[in-house]
């Protein structure tokens, strides 16, 4: 018959005042032709605590001795390492041959170790029904389901008894109940149904939760994902899911893992409590109370994985349960304190850590243990999930919202400015056209300049030039002082000559921007010819390779170069050191002119600076013009000028030049002349 749990905690309540009580056999169990399953709290009977056999016949001899105490409810023992015993008879009703002739005993929860049953045969003696548990290896197991499950024969065996032996290393407890062979079948098969689609829900929400943290990498992410994870596979571990379809080759790891899950899940919902209702702004040192402990029982895993004690479990759940408390008032208080995640979810969330606790309990063995306690806690803990699922949906709308907003704020502020630069940069390049307008006028006036000056030096140049030269005719008459001085004026006529000459080239060549006219030429025929040009008396040396320097350049352009430098050479060399001396030196695809001279030299400081145009070094010997027109020449061949020490004493001044074919397809490369530098 059944036991209602009321009645069994009332029997649990009176056996210290009815010891005898206690230790009476509940009634046999009646099986009659309706039987269609039992749940058998209160009727069982346990060995007590302390007690143990060595085979199941002294087992069955105790129970008959009356030894066995009635267990109220179902057996809850807490952790512990001992085994524990069971008993009930069971009999058909007299004159029912449609009674079933076979009923299957489940035995839960599912994470027990090893259930092993006993009936007693028509004669008397023990039959063994088979042994089953998370570590017993499943080709021992008779009956393969997710609990431990025994066919008990009541064929020709119309009144037996039956034993039921349990060893495990966590709960010792055991939750009893016997169906028709039919009956099981279909609790079995809604039993799965129910657990795979829970077990599903589960799978889709730890990816969700893994999602969102690697979307968001936020801690309250980070600590819902930790959340949902370890109680999720917790479930799959102690509702016998692992067992019962994983190819396990060591069952010991369903403990292990059972453990560390245990622990692990009361951490991560601690640490989850601390960050998503905002225990910080309740209190600091609640919020440090709460990861701390969360970081300690992290740091014991490893060691739980290594020395799987169920003391040890036993004692940080134990630890737990403060902290539980704690957690249940510190979300109280949130709610009062008007926090919108504690009155949305804290109602709900403090259900599933009530259940939570009663599963502890439970557990523990303070309470009575049930299927209520162990499915009940994972029902609340699923609305829970869902309902904070949803919450952490509506989180993650939010922040995508803000990030929308502020990110068309951003955008918002980029195109204004935006448009402010582009106002700035249109006044500036106003600016700019204005200031290039300026310059080119400036320029004009300045070749004009350049232009009137030059031709007005000519002329007193000449008319100097021309009465020198009436004057040498005189040369016996004048005397030496005099003579002297003549021969200064004649080479600052000269000079001045010179300068007239150059500034008209100058002038010439910036209007046309030098544009290069190639063609094929031989460049050392090129050097003779200039060199002829000058009279035998000016200290010119040619130093030229014996074949042609076949390649493209403009003659026109590099014959105006090398007079130029030629010139400067000239007037700057000291002929008692020796002549000026002009070298053509092919390497390396290239071809150097170099023009050295025995002068003063020039100073390291203003070697880059001669090319320039007004250009004057310091000693004052060197107008600027001629060299700046050699460098536009020699950069408008895609080449270069550079001055070099013509040691020990002097300077070489360098036109390097590319050698390359004519290529009609190849346009002309203009350089401005004074784009130097």
């Amino acid at each position: 018959m059944r036991i209602n749990w009321l009645t069994g905690l009332a029997l649990l309540l009176t056996s210290p005042l009815f010891p005898s009580l206690a230790l009476c056999a509940p009634p046999p169990i009646e099986i009659g032709p309706g039987f269609h399953d039992l749940a058998l709290a209160g009727a069982v009977s346990a060995a007590p605590r302390q007690s143990k056999f060595s085979s199941a016949d002294e087992a069955l001899a105790a129970f008959r001795d009356g030894k066995f105490e009635l267990v109220p409810g179902n057996l809850g023992r807490g952790y512990n390492d001992r085994e524990a015993w069971l008993a009930f008879d069971v009999y058909s009703a007299d004159g029912t041959d449609s009674a079933p002739e076979f009923l299957i005993l489940e035995v839960g929860p599912p994470f027990l170790d090893s259930v092993s049953v006993f009936q007693t045969a028509p004669d008397g003696s023990l039959q063994s029904r088979g042994r089953a548990g998370d570590q017993v290896p499943r080709d021992e197991t008779r009956v393969l389901a997710r609990q431990p499950s025994f066919v008990l024969n009541l064929r020709g065996n119309p009144r037996t008894t039956v034993l039921v032996h349990i060893t495990t290393t966590s709960t010792i407890a055991a939750v009893l109940r016997m169906y028709r062979p039919l009956a099981f079948h279909e609790v079995v098969g809604t039993e799965s149904l129910v657990l795979g689609g829970i077990l599903m829900l589960n799978a889709i929400m730890v990816l969700v939760a893994l999602g969102l943290y690697l979307l968001m990498r936020q801690p309250i992410y980070l600590a819902w994902l930790l959340f949902v994870a370890s109680t999720a596979t917790l479930w799959f571990f102690i509702d016998g899911l692992a067992y019962r379809y994983l190819p396990l080759q060591n069952t010991s790891i369903v403990n292990s893992a059972s453990g560390l899950l245990t622990i692990s899940g009361f951490a991560a919902w601690t640490l989850f409590i601390a960050v998503a209702f905002d225990i910080k702004s309740l209190s600091i040192r609640l919020h440090q109370l709460f990861v701390g402990w969360a970081v300690v029982v992290a740091g014991c895993l490893p060691l739980l994985a290594i020395f799987p004690y169920p003391a040890v479990v036993g004692t940080l759940m134990m630890s737990g349960g403060p902290i539980l408390l704690i957690s249940s008032l510190a979300i109280l208080l949130q709610i009062a304190r008007g926090n919108r995640e504690a009155i949305l979810h804290g109602p709900l969330f403090l259900v599933y850590l009530a259940a939570a606790a009663y599963n502890t309990t439970s557990n523990l063995g303070w309470t009575d243990y049930s299927n209520e306690s162990l499915y009940g806690w994972q029902i609340a803990g699923m609305l829970n999930f869902l309902s904070l699922q949803f919450s952490i949906y509506k989180r993650v709308r939010q922040t995508q919202q803000d990030y929308a907003k502020e990110r068309a704020h951003m955008l918002s502020l980029l195109s204004q400015e935006n448009q402010r630069l582009e106002e700035k940069i249109g006044a500036r390049t106003q600016d700019l056209v204005r200031a290039l307008k300026e310059v080119e006028k400036a320029e004009s006036d300045q070749r004009q300049l350049l232009s009137m000056a030059s031709h007005e030096f000519r002329t007193p140049a000449a008319m100097i030039k021309a009465s020198l030269d009436s004057l040498a005719y005189l040369k016996d008459a004048i005397q030496p002082e005099i003579a002297q001085r003549l021969n200064n004026i004649g080479k600052a006529s000269m000079r001045l000559n010179d300068l007239a000459n150059n500034l008209l080239s100058h002038d010439r060549l910036q209007e046309l921007s030098i544009n290069p006219k190639m063609s094929e030429a031989d460049l050392r025929e090129l050097v003779c010819g200039v060199v002829q040009i000058y009279p035998a008396d000016a200290q010119l040396q040619a130093r030229l390779p014996d074949h042609a320097v076949q390649f493209s350049f403009d003659p026109v352009l590099i014959t105006v170069a090398l007079h130029n430098l030629i010139d400067n050479a000239l007037r700057h060399n000291e002929a008692r050191d020796g002549a000026v001396c002009i070298t053509l030196v092919e390497t390396g695809g290239k071809v150097e002119l170099r023009v050295a001279d025995h002068g003063s030299g020039i100073a390291d400081a203003d070697k880059e600076g001669v090319f320039e145009r007004f250009f004057s070094s310091r000693g004052g010997h060197n107008n600027g013009l001629g060299l700046s027109i050699v460098y536009s020449v020699a950069r408008s061949h895609g080449g270069n000028a550079y001055a070099l020490d013509n040691l020990p004493k002097g300077t070489v001044m360098v036109i390097e030049l590319p050698i390359r074919t004519a290529s009609p397809e190849a346009p002309d490369r203009g350089v401005v002349l004074g784009a130097v530098g």
